[in-house]
């Protein structure tokens, strides 16, 4: 079984942490979310590493990135650690969720380019970037997002949030995903996680998901409780 890099998005508590628990062990878990409560407590495993990265509500420009910089040093260890074992027993890396740790890159990198680009002299509400600011912040998500591909047997799961999509001040009903647009092309696997009508499951227990990477042709029908590693991986082997 080859190994599997995939990219999961949607709507707040549609089964998306606990899916991504149930990939093959080590798991390196990077959290970012916070919302764990609830969820752990039904995985009956020990081969799990937790890292909590929990932004202060208050803090400011150094203590993001120290938070930012200890995610770095966690990340290349686990990857250094993860590059040291067959390949068989590389495990999964996962990141809960990807578009906070965006949100975390871009708020530092931004920072520091506006200080060292106008010398501080432009407040921080004054400061409007320009597309080659995101320069660092791009270069970042991608190492991390790529990173896993340099390690044979590594697993990887980029948990995304959704956002609305609004046109002027009208909000259109859609959704994108939300952070880092890229991942989906970097990974091997898209799966988009959202809530059927009530009318459809009127208990709110199941959780229907979309295949994307040319997988559409099994968009109906499927259930993320119930999609396993397996199953996706075996799909992939299929192509």
């Amino acid at each position: 079984m080859r190994r599997l890099t995939c990219c999961l998005w949607g709507a707040t508590k549609c089964w998306k942490t606990t899916f991504a628990l149930g990939w093959p062990g080590p798991i390196e878990f990077f959290d970012f979310n916070h919302g764990l409560e609830g969820v752990i407590e039904d995985v009956h495993r020990d081969d799990i590493a937790f890292h909590a990265y929990r932004k202060p509500l208050f803090g400011g420009h150094d203590e993001r990135k120290a938070l930012l910089d200890r995610f770095r040093n966690d990340y290349a260890k686990a990857m250094n650690a993860a590059l040291k074992r067959p390949a068989a027993e590389q495990g999964t890396f996962v990141i809960d969720t990807a578009t906070e740790l965006d949100d975390l890159a871009k708020s530092v990198t931004l920072e520091e380019i506006r200080v060292h680009k106008y010398n501080a002299k432009k407040e921080p509400e004054d400061f409007q970037a320009q597309a080659r600011d995101y320069g660092p912040r791009n270069e970042f998500m991608e190492t991390v997002i790529m990173a896993p591909l340099g390690a044979p047997g590594l697993n990887a799961v980029f948990i995304h949030q959704d956002a609305d999509i609004w046109e002027g001040m009208e909000n259109t009903g859609r959704i994108r995903l939300a952070g880092w647009k890229r991942t989906p092309k970097q990974t091997q696997i898209t799966i988009e996680a959202f809530r059927p009508s009530p009318k459809e499951n009127p208990q709110g227990r199941l959780y229907n998901c979309r295949l994307g990477k040319g997988l559409n042709k099994l968009a109906e029908g499927l259930v993320l409780a119930e999609l396993s590693y397996e199953f996706l991986s075996g799909i992939l082997e299929e192509e």
